[in-house]
């Protein structure tokens, strides 16, 4: 009789443990997170404002470490139109305002992408908000800038 009581509160545990690891799992925030797949909705530059309707084809697909694009659209981490991938990583960076020489308030795109590790190239900042992703890079005073708006898939 102790081995069949000792053998179900086992059992009641371990069940109890696998829900608990569930639940922890649900309550995680990806909001913020840059991972996931996003599609091109908008890009705003020199030639004005260009808006792509849902299902364009335009995705960029973040992991833990890689990043990759089927951008159809100009995209500013290909520089053309095809496909692309390669490695990435964020680091914390608050010069967005006197690289792109807009003025964001205090707090935004304080992070940037760099690729391949290139930190030579155009700083390219990023902000995250909700299913919205938020691209700037280069200067816009001198009409070199680019904005790209991107909604989670």
């Amino acid at each position: 009789m102790k081995y069949l009581i000792t053998l179900v509160c086992f059992g009641v545990t371990i069940v109890l443990l696998e829900g608990c690891k569930k639940d922890s799992a649900k309550n995680i925030d990806n909001s913020s997170s840059i991972i996931g797949d996003w599609e091109l909705r908008q890009i705003f530059a020199q030639i004005g404002m260009v808006n792509y309707p849902s299902g364009n084809g335009s995705i960029l697909k973040f992991t833990d470490s890689t990043w990759s694009t089927t951008d159809t659209a100009w995209s500013i981490f290909v520089r053309g139109n095809h496909h692309a991938n390669g490695y990435y990583r964020i680091v914390a960076d608050t010069s967005v305002n006197n690289s792109t020489g807009l003025g964001f308030p205090s707090g935004q795109f304080t992070n940037r992408i760099i690729l391949e590790g290139d930190t030579t190239s155009d700083k390219i900042f990023y902000q995250v908000t909700n299913s919205k992703l938020v691209i700037v890079s280069g200067y816009f005073p001198l009409d070199g800038g680019i904005e790209m708006t991107y909604v989670r898939k």
